[in-house]
C-alpha cells in the first residue's frame, strides 16, 4: 500500500500539510497560555481593588469583619466590597431610621397614627410640583443621611454629576 512519503506529488504537499497542523498546534498552546497569564494578572488586580476596599472600610468602620463581608459577597455575588458591607447592615440600617423617625414623632407631640387595611390620606400641604416634592424630600434629615454617604465610583471624583437634567421643574 502507498504512503504519502513514497509519492512525489503528495509527499511535499503532505509534509506542508503536517508543519501547518503543528504550527496550529504551537499557536494554541500559546494562547492558552497567554490567557491564563491574563486571568491570573486580572484575579490579583482584583484583589487589589477588594484589598484597597476593605481597607477604606476599616478606616470609616473599625468594628468592621472583614471576613464575613468576603463572604457575603461572595455569596451574593458582589464585586464591590463597599456595596456587601451596606447590603449586610441594610435591615440594621433600615431599623435604626424607623427608631429615629419614632422617636421624632414622640418628640414632636403625637404617636403616628396607623389603622390597619386603611388608604394613606393624602399630604396636608400637597406640593404645587414635582420639584417642589422633590426639594421637600431632600430637605428631610434621613434623606440627607442617606445621600451623605452615597458616592459613584464610575464618575469623576465619585460624585454624583450636576449636569444630569432634573425632571423635577428646574432645581
Amino acid at each position: 500500500m502507498p504512503t504519502y512519503d513514497d509519492d512525489p506529488y503528495l509527499a511535499p504537499l503532505h509534509q506542508q500539510v503536517d508543519a501547518i497542523a503543528q504550527g496550529i498546534q504551537d499557536l494554541q498552546r500559546r494562547q492558552q497560555a497567554e490567557r491564563q497569564q491574563q486571568q491570573a494578572e486580572l484575579q490579583q488586580q482584583w484583589q487589589a481593588h477588594w484589598l484597597r476596599q476593605l481597607g477604606a472600610l476599616r478606616q470609616a468602620h473599625p468594628e468592621i469583619n472583614a471576613e464575613a463581608v468576603v463572604r457575603f459577597a461572595s455569596a451574593e455575588g458582589l464585586r464591590d466590597m463597599t456595596q456587601a458591607y451596606k447590603l449586610m447592615h441594610f435591615e440594621d440600617t433600615l431599623k435604626a431610621a424607623e427608631q429615629r423617625g419614632m422617636e421624632r414623632a414622640r418628640a414632636q407631640g403625637s404617636p403616628p397614627r396607623i389603622v390597619p387595611h386603611a388608604q394613606a390620606a393624602a399630604p396636608t400641604s400637597p406640593a404645587s410640583s414635582m420639584g417642589d416634592a422633590l426639594r421637600e424630600a431632600i430637605a428631610d434629615p434621613d434623606v440627607q443621611a442617606s445621600l451623605a454617604g452615597f458616592s459613584r465610583p464610575d464618575l469623576p471624583h465619585g460624585r454624583v454629576r450636576k449636569d444630569v437634567p432634573s425632571y423635577g421643574g428646574g432645581m
